[in-house]
């Protein structure tokens, strides 16, 4: 491939200066070979060892050495075509950039801040880590990056997670010393990238490394900002520039004496940072000419406790019960569509959230979160669906939604309807697609299991309507209007209503339908 010539002059020169593993030609000569393809097993909804047994009898996947949940998939395997990626069994993900969550190591309860996410690949691993009362906050400053980002942690089936669209400065000055672990994955030069991305050549040649640094200090301060002492922090790139990697590492350590760099426990494919300082060897570097993956940069800080006791935002305990009427009719709603293991995950899900309504939204909110006014939301928890009234009610409520978006707008968190409104107006709950993806279909009284080579998989995800002869219809019979989960075996990939028996109404969102 052609590769910029300022470019192969500054590999040059890192080679003669810091002598990295293997050769400059053999490094060049990678430039030109496949980029290897990967995907991340979802733990919240299955094992690797589960997922091999899906596919291993069909295709040949291999482990990522420095990702427990990674695999390599085949040239033969198309992941995105698959009907278990719109299950979202999966993450699509390329090798080298696994590494930087498992190298933040997060424990099961911590406050965790991806700060610049968007697509969503490591934000998605790490809330798989954080468990049932951890936190994933998730911040995107790109308000067109950020939607593939909420979109990626729905279809996962995150439940406990907080989407910000933020400068990092901002998100700093509204939570200092909030979080136990930072991973910054730097807007970079993405030299790393070229044999991947064909317009990453063009992009290097326009704004170079110079153009990324001063943005990644600034990152990086504000990411000290929202640390608490004893915190752990991974700044990573996919760039091979040293200006961007080692010496950011080395400047940010100057700046601050409070941090020292951890080393990572990695297999021998990772490879240690550059040595111009003997510390900056404690971090990792992944080479395409010696490991399965593009290039990438990881180093794992840790803030130590400070002398003197810093402040540290506590969480808000928001512990009163929302008064809205509205919460009754979602709850008989629930009553009438889970079952019973259904209705003891929501019971748990309860007893470490609590129940917002914005705009006629409900959502379920971790009751870790901190001081949420005066920023951008995405995402505030699970998502749970909207109350909805009929098309003639809908207009005496435009002057009572107008007031309270004028409160909310003053920093007011959550709407209520009175008992007396509730009384004069048919609500009607409409669950939201994120919600089922949180589920089982063993969660769900009426589900419609689908074995993935069935064709009506892929007519669902079309935006089909769903039909098949009256005798065929589930014995037990689904009640008309009826929300029913379409599902891949376990596994929902959306809702469908029950119409005339033989029938069900595609629920599945318009902007997430398989177009081919």
């Amino acid at each position: 491939m052609r590769l910029p010539e300022k470019f192969t002059h500054e590999m040059i020169e890192l080679w003669q200066q810091f002598h990295p593993p293997g050769t400059l030609d053999s490094f060049l000569a990678a430039q030109d070979e496949r980029a290897a393809g990967g995907l991340r097993i979802n733990t919240l909804k299955l094992s690797p060892q589960d997922y091999q047994s899906r596919f291993g009898s069909q295709n040949q996947f291999a482990p990522i050495p420095w990702c427990e949940t990674g695999l390599y998939y085949p040239a033969n395997f198309a992941p995105g075509r698959q009907a278990e990626y719109f299950a979202g069994l999966y993450y699509i993900q390329e090798p080298s950039a696994m590494l930087p969550a498992e190298v933040l190591a997060i424990q099961p309860g911590d406050r965790v801040l991806d700060l610049c996410a968007a697509p969503g690949g490591k934000s998605t691993r790490l809330a798989e880590l954080t468990g049932r009362n951890g936190l994933l906050w998730a911040n995107e400053i790109n308000s067109e990056r950020v939607k593939a980002l909420l979109r990626n942690i729905e279809l996962m089936g995150i439940d406990r997670s907080i989407i910000t669209n933020e400068t990092p400065e901002r998100l700093a000055s509204q939570l200092p010393g909030f979080f136990d672990r930072i991973l910054v994955d730097a807007p970079c030069s993405g030299s790393g990238m070229f044999r991947r991305d064909a317009q990453a050549t063009t992009s290097w040649e326009k704004y170079g490394p110079d153009a990324c640094v001063v943005i990644q200090r600034d990152i990086l301060e504000s990411a000290d900002q929202m640390l608490k002492p004893g915190g752990y922090l991974v700044y990573s790139t996919c760039s091979f520039s040293v200006s961007e990697d080692e010496q950011m590492i080395a400047e940010f350590l100057d700046r601050h004496s409070d941090y020292q760099i951890i080393p990572c426990q990695q297999p021998e494919t990772v490879s240690p940072g550059l040595g111009f300082d003997a510390q900056l060897t404690l971090t990792s570097r992944i080479w395409p000419h010696i490991a399965q993956g593009d290039g990438h940069f990881c180093a794992l800080l840790q803030k130590r406790h400070a002398i003197v006791p810093q402040d540290v935002t506590s969480p808000t305990k928001l512990t009163a019960p929302l008064k809205d009427p509205r919460l009754q009719l979602f709850r008989e709603w629930l009553d009438s569509i889970l079952s019973k293991t259904g209705q003891q995950t929501m019971a748990r899900r309860e007893d470490q959230a609590y129940y917002r309504i914005h705009q006629d939204h409900l959502h379920l909110v971790p009751q870790l979160v901190g001081n949420m006014a005066n920023l951008r939301y995405v995402k505030t928890g699970l998502y749970l669906g909207e109350f909805r009234l009929p098309n003639n009610q809908s207009e005496r409520s435009t002057a009572e939604s107008k007031q309270t978006n004028r409160q909310q707008a003053k920093g007011k968190f959550t709407k209520t309807v009175s008992q007396s409104t509730f009384q004069q107006q048919t609500w009607r709950f409409e669950p939201g697609h994120a919600f089922l993806l949180t589920l089982k279909a063993s969660d769900i009284r009426f589900s419609l299991r689908l074995a993935p080579d069935d064709p009506t998989v892929m007519r669902y995800l079309r935006g089909e309507t769903i039909t098949w002869p009256e005798a065929d219809w589930p014995s037990d019979g689904w009640p008309h209007g009826a929300y029913v989960a379409v599902c891949l075996d376990e596994f929902p990939l959306g809702w469908a209503k029950a119409g005339m028996p033989g029938q069900l109404k595609n629920n599945y969102p318009a902007g997430w339908r398989k177009l081919n």
